[in-house]
């Protein structure tokens, strides 16, 4: 599965839960996909203020979002992977 239909994906469960009301399900969703949810959400200065959390809700739904943190995610892992190798 590539990237896209990743983010197709991801975005269309986390729109489900947010129009079910369910937004720590969704940012907990972020999580189990090894995904940070957006920083709007989870600062504690941020959290406070309703455009920052529209934002992160936006966020969540978000097909760009997604994509860009899943080839984000991909690279690190890539880079980790490399320099456990070098280590051995």
């Amino acid at each position: 599965m590539n990237f896209h239909e990743q983010a197709l994906i991801h975005s269309s469960a986390c729109l489900s839960l947010l129009h079910e009301g369910r937004l720590k399900d969704a940012m907990q969703y972020c999580c189990t996909c090894h995904i940070e949810p957006p920083h709007c959400l989870t600062s504690p200065d941020l959290s406070k203020s309703e455009q920052a959390q529209c934002e992160g809700i936006y966020q969540l739904g978000d097909y760009g979002w997604w994509l860009k943190r899943l080839k984000i995610s991909a690279k690190r892992d890539v880079e980790k992977q490399k320099l456990k190798t070098e280590k051995v």
